[in-house]
């Protein structure tokens, strides 16, 4: 799991980059945390 969460945060702080401003992107961070 911890794995999994490692990857996670790191595909999703690569998105961010990509695209900061996406609702979807909030929501799923917001989610994980």
């Amino acid at each position: 799991m911890n794995s999994f969460l490692h990857t996670a945060n790191h595909t999703q702080k690569r998105r961010k980059k990509h695209t900061p401003t996406d609702p979807a992107e909030h929501e799923t961070m917001n989610s994980t945390s």
